[in-house]
């Protein structure tokens, strides 16, 4: 409000420590990322997919699972990294059709995913091992089934 930003702040722990720290140009970048980005939600912007293994505790969970499988999202995409898919959307691999279709060594770099990972997930997403599958009992990996390619 008055143009000016503190240089320092604190976090008060559950131990009623105070942990002081610097405020860097960096943090304040992000945290008005996130101040965007929830104001986009607010004005009625739907925000990226996100699944991730904590997803199963939410009461949405398997809302989410529908909402990637009918957009055959990248979200499904198994052991790659969600803050991962932003940049890969980015570079336009949205769907599992276009990560199995994606070059791993033209694409940008994507963080928190090493060429080696991006290489596993295009072949996850080319032979159909990605998918989440809410309610299986028989299969042996209850995290994703099994799909045609």
């Amino acid at each position: 409000m008055q143009g000016v930003y503190p240089s320092e702040t604190a976090i008060i722990n559950r131990d009623h420590e105070r942990i002081p720290f610097t405020i860097t140009p960096k943090d304040r970048a992000e945290t008005q990322k996130q101040i965007t980005n929830i104001l986009a939600v607010m004005h009625g912007e739907k925000p990226p997919l996100r699944l991730t293994s904590s997803c199963k505790n939410s009461p949405w969970y398997h809302e989410c699972v529908q909402e990637a499988q009918a957009a055959d999202d990248i979200a499904l995409i198994y052991n790659l990294d969600a803050r991962s898919h932003d940049a890969l959307r980015g570079a336009g691999v949205h769907t599992i059709h276009d990560a199995a279709r994606m070059d791993v060594a033209g694409l940008p770099k994507i963080p928190f995913a090493s060429a080696a990972k991006l290489e596993r997930a295009r072949e996850h997403a080319h032979t159909g091992h990605v998918r989440f599958d809410p309610d299986s009992t028989r299969n042996p990996f209850p995290q994703f089934f099994w799909i045609q390619p």
